[in-house]
């Protein structure tokens, strides 16, 4: 997911809807550290026009250093946020499964309860035909 994002791709805006949209807690000090190189960066420049071609360079490998940093702790966190999420649904895949267990055990009972009720009731049709075979032998 982070080999879209390259060195001289990557604004201010990118970096912060980066560190942002991945809502990693260090956020905050992650854009200021941005901004700092940023402002140092034009300081540099302003305070002595002679110096900008090494402004540049300093600036641009300090904005490297922290690029590769920050990646490497943004790629950590979204792991870890996987793993997390995955432990997440796998948690709640565990309790679906036991409510499914729970539901096909009462299910089971009911089927029993149910067969009983039936074997009880072709018990009694058995001995009202036999009444009624009896009854109709008496008649005759």
């Amino acid at each position: 997911m982070y080999a879209k994002y390259k060195l001289e791709d990557v604004t201010r805006d990118t970096l912060e809807d980066f560190i942002v949209l991945e809502a990693l807690p260090e956020a905050p000090s992650e854009i200021n550290r941005f901004m700092n190189i940023s402002t140092h960066f034009s300081n540099l420049l302003s305070s002595n026009v002679a110096e900008a071609p090494h402004a540049c360079e300093q600036c641009i490998n300090k904005l490297k250093i922290f690029m590769n940093n920050s990646f490497k702790g943004a790629e950590e966190e979204y792991m870890d946020y996987k793993h997390f999420l995955y432990q997440l649904k796998m948690e709640s895949f565990k309790e679906n499964i036991k409510d499914l267990k729970k539901q096909l055990k009462d299910l089971l009972f009911e089927e029993e309860t149910l067969k009983l009720e039936l074997n009880m009731l072709k018990e009694k049709e058995e001995e009202i035909n036999s009444k009624v075979e009896e009854q109709i032998k008496i008649n005759e």
